[in-house]
């Protein structure tokens, strides 16, 4: 089965950043949530995580309201609230994305500003990947 998904929306709020330390390396991820315009001319909102380079790069350049183009697979998952009850929910594996603002011009220009995926991807094998919470491990891609 193939699961693919492609959006335009708006941030939300500001992404978070996470960092883990496993085996000398570290791993980052970010979450963030976007709005999504139907056709009805409401929202929906959406729960994305993303990875390594994707999670720096969304960190560092975008904030609430910025409009981002998003593309992943979908994934469910049931959690615990605070009241103890199991609450379904859905959320994004990005594997790309990108800005569509003029994101190049501010104090940070040139190529400073821009990443690729060459500078900050993580060799990980099973073995780490075991020591990962579940909910990283589903996203992490195994070399």
């Amino acid at each position: 089965m193939l699961s693919r998904t492609l959006l335009k929306g708006r941030l939300v709020r500001e992404p978070i950043l996470k960092k883990k330390k496993v085996n000398e390396r570290t791993i980052k991820w970010a979450y963030y949530r976007i709005a999504v315009n139907t056709s009805r001319g409401e929202a929906d909102y959406l729960n994305c995580v993303a990875f390594d380079w994707n999670a720096e790069f969304i960190t560092r350049h975008a904030k609430k309201g910025t409009t981002v183009i998003v593309s992943g697979r979908l994934r469910s998952y049931v959690y615990d609230n605070p009241n103890g009850e199991k609450v379904s929910a859905v959320q994004l594996l990005v594997d790309t994305q990108g800005l569509c603002a003029n994101w190049i011009n501010g104090p940070e220009t040139g190529p400073d500003r821009i990443m690729s995926p060459e500078q900050d991807i993580p060799e990980l094998t099973l073995e780490d990947l075991k020591l990962l919470d579940e909910y990283t491990v589903a996203a992490i891609p195994i070399k």
